[in-house]
C-alpha cells in the first residue's frame, strides 16, 4: 500500500510539474520527483563522478578492461570514458529490471522498481554522444555494449575472455536485484586483474535486501583471502550519510 501511494504521489507530482512547465513555473523537489530531465541528469552524472573518481584513479597501473553493470542512461560510461582509457563492457537488458526474486521481495521497504529504468540502447548511446567530445566511431573503438538479461550474455562473454585471456581492472556492479547482481560476481570475478576493483554500492538497504543476499553468497562461494572489501561514506541527496562498499583484488 505504501509503495503504491508513493508512486501514485509521484505521478501526480510530476504530471502538474509538466503542465507548469508549459508557463515557465518548475516544481522541483529532486528526492521525490527526480526534477526536471536536464536537473536530474547533471545531479546524476555529478554524484556518480565523486562517488567512482578515488576508485578509476587508483586503477592506473591495474591491466584489464571495465565491466559497467547496468547502463541506464550512460552517465557511468561518459565518467569511465573520461577518466579511464580502457575498454568498457556495458551489460543491460535496456528494457529495464528483471523480474525481482523472493529475495529481492523481501526487503522491508521493498518498492517495484520502476519504468524509469527502461532506457534504450540508442538513447543512452545519445546521452554518451552528447556529454562528450568524442564521435560515434570513437566511442564504437572504446565501448561494447551487450543487449539482454546478465544470466543470458556473461556466460559466453566471460568464457570468450577467458580464452583470450583478457583480465577485468574494474567492475559496477549495482545492479539491484538479487539475481543479476549475483550473475555480474561470479561471472567477473576469474577475471579480475590484481589490484582490481568491484563496486557494490550499498549494502543493507532496506528497500534492495536482494543485492545483500547476492553479496553475501558470492562472499561465501570464494576465498576471502584474496580480496580487501572496503567501506567508504556518501552523502545521499537527501543529506543522510550512506556507506558504499567496494572490493580489490589481492
Amino acid at each position: 500500500m505504501k509503495g503504491t501511494l508513493y508512486f501514485v504521489g509521484r505521478a501526480m507530482f510530476r504530471g502538474i510539474n509538466g503542465l507548469l512547465k508549459r508557463f515557465g513555473l518548475v516544481l522541483s523537489k529532486p528526492d521525490f520527483v527526480h526534477g526536471s530531465p536536464a536537473f536530474s541528469g547533471a545531479l546524476v552524472l555529478s554524484r556518480r563522478m565523486f562517488q567512482t573518481k578515488d576508485l578509476l584513479e587508483k586503477l592506473d597501473q591495474v591491466e584489464g578492461d571495465i565491466v559497467e553493470g547496468g547502463v541506464h542512461w550512460g552517465y557511468g560510461l561518459i565518467i569511465e570514458l573520461l577518466l579511464t582509457n580502457k575498454k568498457i563492457h556495458a551489460f543491460d537488458s535496456f528494457i529495464g529490471h528483471s523480474n525481482a526474486t523472493v529475495s529481492d521481495l523481501k526487503s522491508e521497504n521493498w518498492k517495484p522498481l520502476d519504468k524509469s529504468f527502461a532506457v534504450s540502447k540508442d538513447d543512452a548511446i545519445k546521452t554518451v554522444l552528447l556529454g562528450t567530445t568524442l564521435t560515434r566511431e570513437e566511442i564504437n573503438a572504446r565501448i561494447v555494449f551487450y543487449e539482454g538479461w546478465v544470466k543470458d550474455t556473461m556466460p559466453a562473454w566471460a568464457q570468450e575472455m577467458e580464452i583470450k585471456n583478457r583480465k577485468i581492472a574494474y567492475v559496477h556492479a549495482d545492479m539491484d536485484l538479487y539475481e543479476p547482481v549475483k550473475e555480474i560476481f561470479i561471472r567477473t570475478y576469474p577475471l579480475l586483474a590484481k589490484g582490481a576493483i568491484v563496486s557494490v554500492g550499498r549494502l543493507n538497504n532496506p528497500e534492495l535486501a536482494g543485492k545483500t543476499k547476492a553479496f553475501k553468497e558470492f562472499i561465501g562461494l570464494i576465498d576471502q583471502s584474496g580480496i580487501d572489501i572496503k567501506k567508504t561514506l556518501i552523502i545521499d541527496t537527501n543529506g543522510s550519510e550512506q556507506e558504499h562498499t567496494y572490493f580489490i583484488k589481492r
